[in-house]
């Protein structure tokens, strides 16, 4: 769903609510709470099932007024995070802001540089998590998906032992091993989206042997 020029009020629970599998993208319009308000905007408990679609909310413009309420419902890994990418907020949303964009003193997200994120210096994300690495993401991911978050090279072999999905956003992994990625475990399924993949003197990029699926 796409939301522009549209006006809501949080009268009791939130303004924007994504259900589990949605998508959701806010252009423009104008949100705000009321004081019986859980929240400006709340997304679902991620489903624990990996195969199902992730739920996303992207916020890219619009006011978002939250008064005394929460701008984002809350609580610990069990909500899904929504990215702010544009829009005029009423209090701090740091936390939620893409790479390359910032927040002005006025509220307003506007273009940035990476320095200018929170986690500045992590490569990959996985639910709130950040790491320095694709490998270290990997080995905490459990059933949630990795999203790398910008370029990265390393010099050991990253290894896959657990079904995973990895959300590359178009970002490229260099390496100079004999292998970049390998799948080492049996009867594991690997998705990766997006990604681009630079393995110069390597024998190949990526190594598959059955039963391993990808």
């Amino acid at each position: 769903m796409i939301l522009r020029n549209v006006t809501s009020t949080a009268k009791q629970f939130y303004a924007v609510w994504c259900d589990q599998n949605a998508h959701v993208t806010i252009e423009s319009g104008s949100y705000s709470t009321s004081a019986n308000s859980t929240a400006l905007l709340g997304m679902t408990t991620p489903s624990e099932d990996p195969t199902d679609p992730k739920s996303e909310m992207l916020i890219q413009g619009g006011n978002f007024d939250a008064g005394e309420r929460p701008m984002v419902l809350k609580n610990g890994n069990a909500y899904g995070v929504p990215v702010f990418t544009g829009g005029t907020f009423s209090c701090d949303v740091s936390e939620y802001l893409a790479f390359g964009v910032k927040q002005s003193p006025t509220g307003q997200v506007i273009p940035g540089s990476p320095e200018d994120h929170p986690k500045y210096g992590d490569v990959a994300q996985v639910g709130e998590e950040y790491f320095p690495t694709l490998q270290a993401a990997i080995d905490a991911a459990g059933e949630s998906p990795v999203t790398l978050l910008t370029d990265q090279t390393t010099e050991a072999v990253i290894t896959v032992s657990a079904p995973l999905t990895i959300n590359g956003c178009g970002y490229m992994v260099n390496s100079t091993v004999s292998q970049l990625l390998q799948v080492g475990a049996d009867d594991v399924t690997v998705t990766l989206n997006d990604m681009v993949f630079s393995a110069t003197d390597a024998q190949c990029g990526i190594q598959i042997s059955a039963p391993r699926r990808m």
